[in-house]
C-alpha cells in the first residue's frame, strides 16, 4: 500500500475542501456574525470532518499521528494561508469562540487542540435550522393559531404590527402583553409574529437559570439563534411581584441583557421604573363579541332557537371566542331542549380543570324546597338568583354599569352559628342557577409567607373567570377580621392580602358567598362593600320540625316517627342531618325502618362526639311509643330518664 507523506494528505485535504459549496447559510452566517475568511474556512473543516470519513483521515496523515482524526488550529495553519493567531482567542474576541461555533477540546496545546463544530451550527450550514440543544429543555416553539381573534383584538394586532414594522427590526422596543387571558396574549403574539413572517420561542420564566454561567451560555446561544435565523422570544411570565427575590434577579439580568426582540406576556405589568417596555393591555372579548361569536358558531340553528340560547349563555358564562368556536360545535338536530342542557353542560365545565385541584366541588343537588328559612331569608335568596340571572340584562344592555362599576359584583355573606344551613343554601342557589359550586377555605388559602396568599386567590378567581361556578369562602372573618393598628410589616401584608380579595371579588363575574359564624368579628367597611348579607337564623321548633320532615329521602323506610318530639331537641340543621344519617345507619345494620330508638341512638354519639350533654328535656319521650326490645335501648332510656326507683319494673 502507498505511503501518505502529511504533505500528500494535505493536498488532499486542500482539494476536497476546495469542492465543499459555499451555501448561502454560510454566507448569511458569515455576514452575520462578522467572520473572516480563514474563520469560515476553519468553520468549513470541522463540518467536512463531520460529514465524510475520508477528511477525517487525512487530517490524522497530515498531523502525522494517527490518534489525531480531528481538525486543529495548527492544521488549519497549515491548510489556508495568512492564518490570523486570534481565530480562537477567547470571546468576544473571537467570533468562534464569543458565538460557540466551534467547542475546543482539552489539550495541553491550543493549537493540537481538537476543534468540534456545534452541532446546531453544522445542522444550520446543511440546512436544517435546529435549536442549540442547551436551549431544547428551555424553550418551546410557538406554534401558529387559528383561534379568531375579535374586532377589538384585531385592532391592538395592527398597532403591535404599526409598533414593530417601521423601525429596523433588531432595534424595536419590546412589547409587553399584559391581560387576564393568558391564552388570548398567546393568539396575539401568535398573530403578531406570523404577520411577521418570524418564528417564535417561547421561554417561561421558571426556566430563566438562576447561575450566571448557565444564563450567560442561554443569552449567548438565543441571540445567535436568533440573528441566523430571524426568531422571536416570546417571554413568559405570571405576576412579577409573586416572584421570590432570587428570581426577580434572575429574569432582570435576562431582561437586561437580551439583545434581540422579545414580546413578555404577563397578567400584570412589570414595574415602569424597572423595565422600559411598550406595553398594551389586553382585555377580554366584550359580550357583544361573544355574542357574535356565538351567532356565527350557532348559524345552523333557527333563530327563534338559537337568539334565546345565547342571551342565557352570554349572561351567564364569560368565555373567550376560541372557546365558544370549540363549545358551540354541535348536532343542530338536537331538540331545543337537548340542545340546551348539551352546550350549558359544555360551558359549565370549562372553569372544572383549572379549579379542581385549587378548591373542593361540591355536587349541588339541594332543591330549593329543602331550604328551610325563614319567608324574609328565603325571599332574599331568591332575589340573589334574579338578579344573577337578569345582571348582563341590567348592567349591560340597559347600560348600568356606564354608569359606573362600583356596586355591581355579585358578593354576598351568609352569617349564621355552625349547621344553620349556609352551606346548604349555596348548594341550592349553585343547583336552582344550573352552575358547580366549589369551596374554599379562607382560613387555610391565608398563607403567612408574604405573597402567598394573593397568588392563592389570583389563581382561584382567574380559574373561576369564566362565570360557570359560583366560589363559596368559608371562614370569611379569618381574612375581613376587625383591622388594628399597622404596627409592623405583617399587619400591613395582612391589610394588602384583604385589599386584594375585596377587588378580585369587585371584579368577579361570577357570584361569589363567603360565610362567617361571626358577623361581629368582621370590619363593619367590609360589610358596606358586599352586595347581599343574610343572616342565617337558629331554628325554631316548628323550623326544626320541617327539617326532621325533609330530612329522610323518600327511599329511606321509617316506623313511628314524632317529628314534632324530634323537634324538641334544639340542634341545628346540621346536627339534625347527621343524626337522620347516624339513625339510618343503625337501622340498615339491623335490618329494621328507622325509628324513634335508632335516633335516639345517634343523638347520643352526636353529642358525645361534640362533648356536650344530650339534655334529657330534650329528648323526654322519643321511646313512650317504642317497644323496649333490648336492654342496651333500656340503658340509654334510663341514663337519659335518671335512675329507676324502687320497685320499677327492671
Amino acid at each position: 500500500m502507498e505511503t501518505i507523506t502529511p504533505q500528500t494528505a494535505l493536498q488532499e485535504l486542500q482539494r476536497l475542501h476546495s469542492t465543499v459549496p459555499r451555501t448561502p447559510n454560510l454566507k448569511h452566517l458569515s455576514q452575520t456574525l462578522n467572520l473572516s475568511p480563514f474563520e469560515q474556512n476553519l468553520l468549513l473543516l470541522c463540518l467536512s470532518v463531520e460529514r465524510h470519513f475520508d477528511v477525517a483521515f487525512y487530517c490524522a496523515q497530515a498531523q502525522n499521528n494517527p490518534e489525531a482524526p480531528y481538525p486543529t488550529l495548527g492544521l488549519a495553519n497549515q491548510l489556508f494561508p495568512n492564518a490570523p493567531f486570534t481565530a480562537l482567542a477567547p470571546a468576544p474576541d473571537s467570533p468562534l469562540r464569543r458565538w460557540q461555533l466551534l467547542h475546543i477540546q482539552p489539550h495541553t496545546s491550543l493549537l493540537h487542540s481538537p476543534l468540534k463544530i456545534d452541532e446546531a451550527i453544522a445542522q444550520y450550514l446543511l440546512g436544517n435550522p435546529c435549536l442549540p440543544l442547551e436551549l431544547i429543555h428551555r424553550l418551546t416553539p410557538l406554534e401558529p393559531t387559528t383561534a379568531p381573534l375579535a374586532p377589538t383584538h384585531q385592532t391592538l394586532l395592527n398597532q403591535l404590527h404599526t409598533a414593530w414594522a417601521h423601525p429596523p427590526f433588531h432595534h424595536c422596543a419590546p412589547l409587553e402583553l399584559c391581560g387576564s387571558d393568558p391564552q388570548l396574549l398567546t393568539t396575539l403574539a401568535a398573530n403578531l409574529c406570523d404577520r411577521l413572517h418570524y418564528p417564535a420561542y417561547q421561554l417561561w420564566e421558571h426556566h430563566i437559570p438562576s447561575d450566571q454561567t448557565q444564563l450567560n451560555t442561554l443569552l449567548t446561544l438565543w441571540e445567535r439563534h436568533a440573528r441566523l435565523n430571524h426568531t422571536i422570544l416570546i417571554l413568559k411570565l405570571d405576576n412579577w411581584a409573586e416572584l421570590t427575590p432570587d428570581r426577580q434577579t434572575a429574569f432582570r439580568q435576562l431582561f437586561q441583557a437580551v439583545r434581540t426582540p422579545f414580546i413578555l406576556i404577563s397578567q400584570t405589568r412589570l414595574p415602569s421604573h424597572v423595565f422600559s417596555l411598550l406595553t398594551f393591555e389586553v382585555l377580554p372579548a366584550s359580550l357583544t363579541e361573544q355574542r357574535h361569536q356565538w351567532q356565527q358558531t350557532l348559524s345552523p340553528l333557527h333563530p327563534e332557537i338559537r337568539d334565546p340560547l345565547i342571551a342565557e349563555l352570554t349572561n351567564q358564562f364569560n368565555l373567550s371566542l376560541s372557546q365558544i368556536q370549540t363549545l358551540g360545535t354541535i348536532n343542530p338536530n338536537l331538540e331545543p331542549d337537548a340542545l340546551k342542557a348539551e352546550l350549558w353542560t359544555r360551558c359549565r365545565c370549562q372553569a372544572r380543570p383549572q379549579l379542581e385541584g385549587l378548591a373542593q366541588r361540591i355536587e349541588a343537588m339541594s332543591p330549593f324546597e329543602d331550604l328551610i328559612l325563614p319567608e324574609p331569608q328565603k325571599q332574599f335568596l331568591q332575589e340573589m338568583m334574579m338578579q344573577v340571572h337578569y345582571r348582563t340584562q341590567v348592567y349591560h344592555d340597559w347600560q348600568f354599569a356606564s354608569k359606573g362599576q362600583r356596586g355591581l359584583s355579585m358578593t354576598a355573606l351568609f352569617a349564621g352559628t355552625s349547621g344553620t344551613g349556609k352551606t346548604m343554601a349555596a348548594e341550592t342557589i349553585a343547583s336552582t342557577l344550573g352552575l358547580d359550586l366549589y369551596r374554599i377555605d379562607l382560613s387555610a388559602t391565608v398563607s403567612k409567607y408574604i405573597g402567598e396568599t394573593e397568588k392563592n386567590l389570583r389563581e382561584i378567581f382567574d380559574a373561576a373567570e369564566s362565570g360557570g361556578v359560583v366560589l363559596l369562602f368559608d371562614e370569611a372573618d379569618a381574612v375581613f377580621g376587625k383591622r388594628g393598628a399597622v404596627n409592623d410589616s405583617r399587619d400591613r401584608f395582612a391589610n394588602l392580602q384583604v385589599s386584594y380579595l375585596l377587588q378580585r371579588l369587585e371584579a368577579y363575574r361570577g357570584l361569589a358567598i363567603l360565610t362567617t359564624n361571626l358577623k361581629e368579628a368582621i370590619d363593619p367597611a367590609f360589610l358596606r362593600r358586599i352586595r347581599f348579607i343574610v343572616k342565617f337564623p337558629f331554628p325554631d321548633a316548628a323550623g326544626r320540625e320541617q327539617i326532621w320532615r325533609r330530612v329522610f329521602p323518600a327511599q329511606v323506610p321509617t316506623e313511628g316517627l314524632n317529628y314534632r318530639k324530634l323537634a324538641q331537641l334544639n340542634a341545628a340543621g346540621g346536627t339534625i342531618r347527621n343524626i337522620a344519617l347516624n339513625g339510618a345507619f343503625r337501622a340498615a345494620a339491623a335490618g329494621e325502618a328507622v325509628t324513634m330508638a335508632h335516633l335516639l341512638r345517634a343523638a347520643e354519639s352526636e353529642y358525645l362526639k361534640l362533648e356536650q350533654t344530650l339534655p334529657p328535656s330534650e329528648v323526654a319521650g322519643w321511646l313512650m311509643t317504642e317497644v323496649m326490645r333490648d336492654r342496651p335501648l333500656r340503658t340509654s332510656f334510663t341514663l337519659l330518664q335518671g335512675e329507676p326507683r324502687e320497685g320499677d319494673e327492671s
